[in-house]
């Protein structure tokens, strides 16, 4: 993406008046304008909604995707036992349940990335960077399960901000 674009993004977002001074977690797709400096004060934590809606893409462009049922299993397993935890009124996973999770979710990212190895030069494919991505930004992808305080999707806050579809 040119500079120009980037700089008129962060700008729009800026207008919002909200990510400059948020403390909080901000769940969001892995867009880089929510990685700008003036946001560094929000932690940050990819949406596993639009994690999902990604590897189910990867896995159109790619037959040999058994990883990507093993990625999408490990990751909603890990959404509900986040959603159990809390309904029990507990801080974190259980590490017997969340251990195995954890594991799984390396797993399949590995055998994803071996089946999609890397190719001479510069340009990867999609499913090969999507994967690289996802274990790179790994505290981000799984923070909704290391602190129950923070939300799987950030599916809600959109349907909040985008104008309402007249009938």
């Amino acid at each position: 993406m040119g500079n120009s674009m980037y700089l008129h993004r962060i700008s729009a977002v800026d207008e919002f008046g909200i990510l400059g001074s948020y403390t909080g977690v901000c769940v969001h797709d892995s867009l880089s304008v929510y990685d700008g400096a003036d946001y560094a004060d929000a932690a940050h934590a990819l949406c596993g909604a639009h994690i999902a809606r990604e590897l189910v893409a990867a896995g159109e462009a790619d037959r040999s995707n058994a990883w990507l049922k093993a990625a999408l299993d490990a990751l909603y397993e890990l959404n509900t036992a986040a959603h159990r935890a809390r309904a029990v009124d507990r801080d974190s996973i259980a590490a017997e349940v969340l251990d195995p999770l954890l594991h799984r979710w390396k797993h399949a990212l590995l055998c994803g990335l071996a089946d999609n190895p890397r190719r001479d030069g510069p340009k990867q494919s999609k499913t090969r960077n999507l994967l690289l991505r996802l274990r790179a930004r790994e505290e981000q992808v799984l923070r909704f399960a290391r602190d129950l305080r923070v939300s799987f999707t950030n599916n809600q806050a959109e349907r909040d901000l985008r104008p309402a579809k007249p009938n």
